[in-house]
């Protein structure tokens, strides 16, 4: 059964702020190339290079023509990188990294999107652009409990298990958007801790931007 309320996630090392707000909204990689813009990076390169080559289904456009969002905080992908697994990794104090909120249902009628079942570049994850389709995800995974944030506390995989072969890939599928996110259709910003807090509210103040910002520890670890 489809939630009624889906909310989307994309994380960034909050040094990267500064450019998003000049640039009012968050960018695909390939429009960051084509603009010669160097963010500070938290994924790993491998990873990287695979997306750059994944193609998205009947589009011509690879998965760097498109902005990440997650349907779940805490992400694996988070979790390799505070733990420095992500080698490249620029940034890995959590306290440091930020996440753009945004509701599939405030933005599906105003942005191109497709999105996944599946973490995007596994060779058996499947691409939809309806939302009725978003029935094809694994919802229970993301909020049977243990809780913690209000989504599941739990996300790596348990071969033991049949439903849990595939959870951190089935927890880190995808809603993609087409080049660029705009920051009027983000609902806010949330941040570790006051402190950080502070840093965005500064940032957003000086840019002239008014967007809401949230202290929500329990979405990181």
């Amino acid at each position: 059964m489809i939630p009624e309320r889906i909310l989307l996630f994309h994380f960034t090392a909050l040094k990267n702020l500064p450019f998003i707000l000049q640039a009012g909204g968050l960018k695909s990689k390939n429009s960051l190339k084509r603009e010669a813009v160097r963010s500070v990076n938290i994924a790993y390169n491998h990873i990287q290079d695979r997306r750059a080559r994944t193609l998205v289904p009947q589009t011509g456009l690879s998965l760097h023509d498109y902005v990440p969002f997650m349907f779940a905080p805490r992400s694996p992908m988070l979790y390799a990188i505070i733990n420095g697994q992500v080698s490249e990794a620029e940034e890995t104090n959590q306290n440091e990294i930020i996440y753009f909120v945004t509701d599939v249902a405030d933005i599906a009628d105003k942005v191109d999107f497709v999105f996944t079942d599946h973490q995007a570049v596994c060779s058996y994850a499947s691409f939809y652009n309806e939302l009725k389709d978003l029935d094809k995800i694994d919802w229970p995974l993301f909020f049977e409990e243990p809780k913690m944030g209000g989504y599941c506390q739990f996300f790596y995989n348990k071969t033991i298990e049949d439903r849990y072969c595939k959870r951190r890939e089935s927890r880190e599928a995808e809603f993609l958007i087409k080049e660029f996110m705009p920051l009027a259709l983000i609902r806010g910003i949330a941040v570790r801790t006051e402190e950080a807090k502070n840093k965005v509210e500064t940032l957003l103040k000086n840019s002239h931007i008014n967007l809401n910002v949230f202290v929500c520890p329990a979405w990181y670890f």
